[in-house]
């Protein structure tokens, strides 16, 4: 029952629609277009009801507007993010958006048939995360090689016992004395294999 308190609302499965009964008159009063209709839910505010469609092989969710008693044409597929439900309109070429928190709906024409639609995640960096480390143990680094971005940076941790340092094949300034514990990072602004090895044993050496 929608909150005008004659009106119900009445999935035809075998008609693909869903039908506005007035309940005074038992007769219907209006139809929206909505492939194999199953579940309907009326969102509290009266303002939008959402149907379950099941046409055969995929799902969608079809926003109907109940002040226009509209909806997209042939909508097809749906997603969703945190905010906002996405669905694929087949026959109207548009998208629509709908806003979960105010059921608004914004169409966005995208033409030639949409179908199916897929929300990718945004990527997330970690503020904490720091640049690449090596360990340097039992006289080895791990990992050996190591791959950065241009512009990226390297950081060396000294995890032996013993004290290390670095020196670079390209002539960069080597690091200080490396205690254990104590680390030693580099920036490399440019691209290309970079060599380097413990300066106190150059047979020891990585890219």
């Amino acid at each position: 029952m929608l909150p005008d308190g004659r009106t119900i609302l009445v999935g035809v499965y075998g008609a693909d629609r869903v039908a506005f009964v007035d309940t005074a008159s038992r007769a219907v009063v209006a139809s929206v277009a909505v492939p194999k209709p199953h579940t309907i839910a009326v969102r509290p505010d009266g303002k939008v009801a959402y149907v379950a469609s099941q046409e055969p092989g995929q799902f969608a969710l079809v926003v109907v507007d109940l002040a226009t008693r509209a909806v997209g044409k042939q909508p097809h597929w749906m997603a969703s993010d945190d905010k906002t439900v996405w669905v694929t309109h087949e026959g109207s070429n548009d998208v629509g958006a709908v806003d979960l928190a105010s059921g608004k709906t914004t169409t966005i024409a995208v033409g030639n048939a949409p179908r199916k639609i897929v929300v990718q995640p945004a990527a997330t960096k970690s503020a904490a995360a720091g640049p690449p480390t090596v360990s340097i143990a039992n006289f080895a680094f791990a990992p050996s090689p190591v791959k950065v971005e241009r512009g990226s940076a390297v950081t060396w941790i000294n995890a032996d016992g013993a004290p290390h340092a670095l020196a670079f094949g390209d002539g960069t300034t080597p690091s200080d004395l490396l205690l254990p514990r104590q680390r030693f990072t580099r920036h490399y602004a440019s691209a290309g294999t970079f060599d380097h090895v413990f300066s106190a044993h150059p047979s020891c050496a990585a890219r």
